[in-house]
């Protein structure tokens, strides 16, 4: 239960926010159309949306381990985010990656570009915001009432 109202709620908080920015402001078809690299397309959503999955589980991850040892909680949080981030900068930025991995060229310089618009930090800052507290919240009540 608790998964399927976070993932809800991160689907479309970041949909809320994320269509209409750029010249389709106020379009309904906002994301869904192709990006012209001034717009926010499926790409920029569909890595918004995944960044702010990643950063709510690795503070779920802390919630839940808050008793471990603190070098070990931080290490382990630290390589994680340096993980996430430079392979998602690795894999934006690097074209030569093509001709090894037969990717397509459409997701260069998406997250450069994700990163370059406001909405993203608001979003993410939004979505781990209320996750953690939605996930505080479970685990007061149920330590209040279910000891």
């Amino acid at each position: 239960f608790q998964a399927t109202v976070e993932g809800t709620f991160i689907y479309y908080v970041a949909r809320a926010g994320l269509n209409g920015i750029g010249s389709n402001s106020g379009s309904s078809v906002g994301i869904w159309q192709g990006g012209t690299g001034f717009t926010s397309d499926l790409y920029v959503f569909g890595t918004t949306v995944y960044t702010a999955l990643v950063i709510s589980m690795l503070f779920k991850v802390m919630q839940i381990h808050y008793t471990w040892n603190t070098w070990t909680l931080w290490l382990g949080m630290i390589f994680s985010y340096t993980l996430y981030f430079g392979f998602l900068f690795i894999y934006g930025s690097w074209a030569a990656l093509e001709n090894y991995l037969e990717m397509s060229l459409d997701f260069i310089w998406v997250p450069q570009h994700m990163m370059s618009n406001a909405p993203f930090y608001l979003l993410t800052l939004l979505i781990v915001t209320c996750s953690a507290t939605f996930d505080t919240a479970y685990y007061i009540i149920k330590s209040e009432f279910y000891p």
